[in-house]
């Protein structure tokens, strides 16, 4: 079968044969190719960069969310949207905020890493991230 380097072969999952929203699986998800001009899913939510695979929009991950209001280490638990820390098992978003994260403790991890536009994420020498994952940096579609 000919595909080119961006071509998955893979069956989407549809919430029914009626209601053709696709909810996965999770290899569709910011798999797609931004199209200019294209800044809203055929139900009129915006669009990430990359998009989902689709003419919808859908997320199956659930993420621990930078809040970032406190102060911006990734190790005070107020900055995040659950109030803990994020573990290696957990998928975390780095929203933009007032202030954007930086690793100062010994080292942090998670299982994926999403990054919104505008973030900066900060990493003192000798310290790390470990994503066990994969790592997405969203964009706005030009």
């Amino acid at each position: 079968m000919w595909q080119d380097l961006n071509s998955v072969s893979i069956e989407p999952v549809f919430i029914s044969a009626t209601n053709l929203h696709c909810t996965g699986p999770e290899e569709l998800d910011d798999r797609g190719v931004c199209v200019p001009g294209i800044t809203a899913d055929k139900d009129g939510l915006p669009r990430d960069n990359p998009p989902d695979v689709g003419a919808n929009e859908f997320s199956q991950k659930i993420y621990t969310t930078w809040l970032g209001g406190t102060d911006p280490f990734w190790d005070e638990p107020s900055n995040w949207s659950t109030g803990l820390i994020p573990t290696a098992l957990e998928n975390v978003r780095l929203a933009f905020s007032v202030n954007s994260p930086t690793i100062r403790g010994a080292g942090a991890s998670c299982k994926d890493l999403r990054i919104d536009p505008g973030v900066t994420l900060t990493i003192d020498p000798g310290k790390y991230l470990d994503v066990m994952g994969d790592v997405v940096l969203v964009k706005f579609c030009p």
